[in-house]
Formats: structure tokens, sequence, C-alpha cells
């Protein structure tokens, strides 16, 4: 789909769902020359690294484009390890992330741990998010935040034709 219609259809569904906040599109990056000159860099234009969700919200929220890479902008390993930017660390294998926080028990953390999806470690280094209406990307996944009833009409007219 061509940048000028994600954009209408992102202004669309902005319009007809009066949502509070941008629909984000989100690209997985093989290198960082994928972000688009105008993305913010935690490291850089904030000083910090910042979490996966930290970003999308931001994104969701203000506005902005914001581009992360495991090195230098993120500090939450999670994504990290699901987007296929590293391979996950032996205490994460061995269940310390999920341990009494999700799970009850290390053995129920492993097997929690083994239970997520993750892309092959290397395929990606980062991540880059922007406002649907305006992105300057391809997204490979559109995060839109809503009300339930809000969702509901999403979901209402994705299926308005063809059912399902």
């Amino acid at each position: 789909m061509s940048l000028e219609k994600l954009h209408e259809k992102g202004e669309k569904i902005r319009e007809h769902l009066r949502l509070r906040t941008f629909p984000v599109a989100i690209r997985l990056c093989k290198d960082e020359g994928e972000f688009s000159k105008d993305a913010r860099r935690p490291s850089r234009d904030f000083k910090h690294r910042i979490a996966a969700c930290q970003a999308i919200s931001m994104t969701r929220m203000y506005g902005w484009t914001l581009g992360l890479t495991w090195e230098e902008d993120m500090w939450c390993i999670r994504p990290a390890i699901l987007w296929g930017i590293i391979e996950p660390p032996e205490y994460v294998l061995e269940g310390a992330l999920m341990h009494e926080f999700y799970n009850a028990t290390v053995e129920a953390a492993k097997k929690s741990e083994k239970a997520w999806t993750k892309i092959p470690a290397g395929s990606f280094c980062g991540a880059v998010f922007s406002p649907l209406e305006r992105t300057p990307f391809e997204p490979h996944v559109i995060a839109i935040y809503g009300t339930p009833a809000q969702m509901c009409r999403l979901i209402g007219a994705a299926l308005w034709k063809e059912g399902g």
C-alpha cells in the first residue's frame, strides 16, 4: 500500500473513531539507515535510554517519530529478544524475567519463556515508530489504542462487507 493511502487511512481511522491518540505505524529495521531523518533518538535527543512502550506512548500522544536500537536507545530487554535483535541471555532462559512477575515458580517461568514467539536473533537492529497518518515508512504492524466501544466499531468496519 502506498504511503499516501496509509496516511489517508490513518486520518480516516482517527476521524471516524474519534481516537484520543494517533494510530502507530511500527517497523522493525535491519539497520539505522531505515530510520527517517526526522526520527528522534532517545540517547541523542533525550540523553537517556527508554523502554519500547515509552516510545510507542510518545508516538501515540505527541505524534513523534522515534527510532530505537538496542545498543543506544533501549533499556527494556524483552522487545530486544522478541524482535530478533539479541539472543536471550541465560538468566532470561532460566525464567528470571518471568518468575514472581508473571509466574509463581521458576519451572512455570521457564515454560512461559519458551512459549514466547521470537524472531531469530540478528534479524533486526531496532524499530521505528511513527503516527500512521504521516508515517515515512511502510509499517510491519499498526497499533491502534482506543476504548472498547471504539475497538468494536473498528472490528465492525473491518468485517462489514465479508463478515467473520
